[in-house]
């Protein structure tokens, strides 16, 4: 138990990332064994990042006394929470009468193919594009290199993320992640802290306003 004590002590005055980097492994570890592993890796690194964001949210307003204790708990919040959406849900289909209705139909120009309706949607999204990249450029360097790595390999059109970009004179043609597994760590890190920077610029659109917990921003 000591031991065990020793791997999730730090220092509270190191900056955030860097206490991120030092107890992301002790996180892994213990969300193994709190769900008596029967974790796929993708499942714990969820577990994992959604434990990280709360410290890096935590971290700057409060000291935790008690580590340990309180990662035991937001890692089994977490893994509570990940079974939880792990459970199918199937909406209700209702005609207008409020009655339950068995075929699902397409949304509104769904899959019409209706010209005017995609290039409002391409409009649409540069524009959410533009307003992301603005905010991304305003980070501290490392964090900016992170939410870029993070970023472009989330996005489905790389070509338009760029060229974002270009449009606001930046070329990152030449920005890619680290190879070193001990760089990638402090990149993750890295970016943990950013999010919650893009988090409040982007919080009056669209892109933050989540529907889902997949939300480009605000839980990605």
């Amino acid at each position: 138990m000591q031991n065990e004590q020793a791997l999730f002590s730090f220092d509270p005055n190191a900056p955030v990332d860097v206490i991120l980097v030092q107890l992301e492994p002790c996180i892994r570890r213990l969300a193994h064994r709190l769900a008596n592993q029967n974790l796929a890796e993708w499942e714990c690194d969820e577990i994992t990042q959604g434990v990280l964001i709360k410290l890096a949210r935590l971290l700057p307003r409060t000291t935790i006394e008690h580590p340990q204790a309180y990662l035991q708990r937001a890692i089994k919040n977490e893994i509570t929470d990940h079974w939880r959406r792990r459970q199918p849900t199937y909406p209700l289909q209702t005609n207008d009468e409020g009655e339950p209705q068995g075929v699902p139909l397409l949304a509104l120009s769904q899959g019409m193919g209706d010209p005017l309706y995609e290039v409002l949607q391409r409009v649409a999204f540069e524009e959410l594009l533009d307003k992301l990249v603005a905010a991304i450029l305003t980070l501290p360097p490392v964090q900016k290199k992170a939410a870029i790595c993070h970023f472009r390999e989330l996005v489905d059109d790389l070509a338009a993320f760029v060229e974002a970009f270009r449009r606001h004179n930046v070329d990152i043609t030449h920005i890619h992640p680290p190879q070193a597994y001990s760089d990638q760590q402090r990149l993750r890190a890295s970016y943990y802290v950013a999010r919650l920077a893009l988090a409040e610029k982007l919080k009056e659109t669209s892109m933050y306003r989540k529907t889902d917990r997949y939300a480009i921003v605000s839980a990605s």
